[in-house]
């Protein structure tokens, strides 16, 4: 119960940070960032997540050059400025997050060793 709190608390907050008005991006950004928390919980660290967010990041803004669209039109946050177009890397995080879960089933999420 406390992880599913804990996911769903980190979620929402990464979702805020991202102040979107749009509710697709709200549940995009609510879908990576629960992927996210997951993908921390498994691994034992935040470090595999922070890559991850900055490969995602490097994406969109590689999309933005290649589209020659100016960057802060780009970063339109407000409502109705997405669409459900936003379920493909909803899908995609959530696929990842299924990825890291599958390649940690054997030893379940890392833990740190007790000190004695």
């Amino acid at each position: 119960m406390r992880l599913a709190i804990g996911v769903v608390v980190s979620a929402a907050l990464f979702a805020m940070i991202h102040a979107a008005a749009d509710p697709w991006l709200n549940l995009y950004y609510f879908t990576l960032g629960a992927s996210l928390a997951v993908i921390t919980w498994r691994t034992g660290g935040i470090e595999t997540a922070v890559v991850i967010h900055a490969v995602n990041n490097t994406l969109w803004f590689l999309f933005l050059i290649a589209q020659h669209g100016d960057f802060f039109a780009g970063a339109d946050r407000s409502a109705g400025s997405s669409s459900a177009i936003m379920l493909v890397p909803s899908a995609l995080a959530v696929t990842v997050a299924a990825v890291v879960w599958f390649a940690t089933r054997r030893n379940g999420p890392a833990v740190t060793p007790k000190t004695v």
